[in-house]
């Protein structure tokens, strides 16, 4: 469990330091980068880290998602 604690202060450093090169990034010519494909950028690699990140800690801890089954009630009209 610790690793995945670790794993989890990676990750966010380095989404920390996307943002960063992201939002601050200038080509030669002095333009930036657009902030909509710069915001879909991080909302993409932020959504697949957090499901790895979701599925990796289920694994260690060995629960699973089980979904809980609903029982009908008779129900007279």
């Amino acid at each position: 469990m610790k690793k995945w604690w670790i794993a989890n202060v990676y990750w966010l450093t380095m989404v920390a330091f996307l943002v960063y090169q992201l939002f601050t990034y200038r080509a030669e010519d002095g333009s930036m980068i657009n902030g909509a494909a710069a915001t879909i950028v991080l909302v993409s690699v932020i959504t697949l880290i957090s499901e790895f990140q979701f599925a990796w800690y289920m694994w260690l801890t060995g629960k699973t998602f089980i979904f809980k089954r609903r029982h009908k009630r008779n129900l007279k009209f």
